[in-house]
């Protein structure tokens, strides 16, 4: 590898390019430590364990989020807005209607006939929903967004930065209220999958709004304030969690785990500024490459969830903090492996 000064150019890619692969990892942990948050005793060891990895890894999603509004609403304002919305239409579409077929079809197979009977009557209901499978909301939700995108870029192109500012602060505002009401309060409205998109405007607008100064030249001192401020908001995730659920039950209490929740907003912010100054390739010259992938890892690590935790079972015997981050890794290398075989093949690279 060349030993030469990076550009900012390939500093900013460098910079993308590890906190898709970071994310990507995130989103793997946390789905395996879902498990013994849902179905072991509240305050059990495996349930700290897996509240701790889980609680750690909640900023996953908006940070994948966060990378499409720095990535697209700067570039929206100069582009045609057709010509942006096929273009987006063509990078999420076609994944979502392969991977939602793919996966309703996988549950079908799966089912014993009495559940297959039920799951056909449900299949036009979780696409109404926006969940033909638990993941794939977010394409639901990444396509509403990219539906405002030329709009929103527009309107931020007339704004000074303090109002931008403003916007991006209001809306991540709005976005946390929504979030709390429709977590805490009773017979709230399941969202539909044209609604999906809106909590996480915020998220979306804040990252593209410019900074005074670069982050990469902030002082050890600040990096060190704001990852002692991830630390607490991670704690503040836990522990929140933990509070209300023995007060109010774990439904409630899965409120501090939601996107836009008070800890996991601030933990998200702090996640997304803090890679920003992380400028070296973290695979090295693979890391382009690997990172190409996440989508796709995205994609189909829930797939080799199922496929491997059969064989990966016995592990459990290494208790549940050990346990975790081995089938993650487990999971993760696997759904590295296939993404790039299903991505050398030609006519199935638009499905990743």
């Amino acid at each position: 590898m060349s030993n030469a000064p990076q550009t900012p150019h390939t500093i900013a890619n460098t910079w993308i390019d590890n906190a898709r692969l970071v994310a990507a990892v995130a989103v793997v942990v946390l789905h395996i430590s879902a498990s013994p948050v849902v179905f072991a005793p509240i305050g059990s060891n495996s349930w700290w364990a897996g509240n701790t990895y889980d609680s750690a890894t909640r900023w996953c999603v908006p940070v994948f989020v966060m990378l499409s509004g720095y990535l697209l609403l700067p570039t929206a304002v100069t582009s045609d807005t057709l010509g942006f919305l096929k273009k987006r239409a063509s990078r999420l579409l076609i994944p979502l209607l392969f991977w939602g077929l793919f996966y309703q079809a996988w549950q079908l197979w799966q089912a014993t006939p009495q559940v297959r009977t039920a799951l056909w009557a449900a299949l036009p209901e979780q696409w109404l929903r926006g969940a033909p499978h638990f993941h794939l909301w977010f394409l639901f939700m990444l396509t509403g967004l990219s539906l405002v995108t030329p709009w929103l870029a527009r309107l931020m192109a007339h704004l000074s930065i303090a109002q931008q500012r403003h916007l991006a602060w209001t809306l991540l505002a709005l976005g946390a209220l929504h979030n709390a009401a429709f977590a805490l309060l009773e017979h709230a409205t399941a969202p539909q999958f044209f609604t999906l998109f809106l909590p996480y405007l915020g998220y979306y607008v804040w990252a593209a709004t410019p900074r005074c100064a670069s982050v990469t030249a902030q002082s050890s001192r600040t990096k060190a304030v704001q990852i002692g401020l991830l630390l607490l908001s991670i704690l503040a995730t836990m522990l929140g969690l933990y509070v209300l659920s023995q007060m109010s039950g774990l439904a409630k209490g899965l409120y501090f785990y939601e996107y836009v929740s008070i800890t996991v907003l601030p933990m998200s912010l702090l996640v997304f500024v803090l890679l920003q100054s992380w400028t070296r390739p973290i695979l090295g010259r693979w890391t382009p490459q690997a990172a190409r992938l996440s989508f796709g890892v995205y994609l189909i690590h829930p797939l080799l969830i199922e496929v491997l935790s059969p064989y990966l079972q016995s592990l459990q015997t290494l208790g549940t903090w050990l346990f975790i981050p081995l089938v993650s890794s487990a999971v993760l290398l696997s759904s590295f492996a296939v993404a790039g075989l299903l991505h050398s093949v030609p006519w199935l690279r638009r499905t990743l």
